[in-house]
């Protein structure tokens, strides 16, 4: 897995819009990005919690078409950077 580009840990910690962290994710991966390399990305790499991870899934077709509106998808992102910066 490449990491080329920003660290994980620093983008989030840059509240940077979910969808465009995505993104940068799949192009991490050559396009190729799974729900459960996402989850696991999010977990060792930024220390975001499994269950949070996962709940971002949520708003996601398995094509990564979002189910939700961006709005939607980056607020409840934005909270939960919120709490992963207050957990510091």
């Amino acid at each position: 897995m490449s990491t080329d580009g920003p660290e994980l840990r620093v983008l989030v910690a840059e509240k940077t819009p979910f969808l465009e962290l995505l993104d940068h994710l799949k192009a991490r991966a050559g396009g190729d990005l799974g729900g459960f390399q996402l989850v696991a990305m999010l977990q060792q790499e930024a220390g975001i919690s499994f269950t949070e991870s996962r709940e971002m899934l949520a708003y996601f077709a398995p094509d990564w078409t979002p189910n939700a509106e961006p709005s939607v998808i980056n607020e409840r992102w934005d909270a939960i950077v919120e709490g992963w910066l207050a957990r510091g």
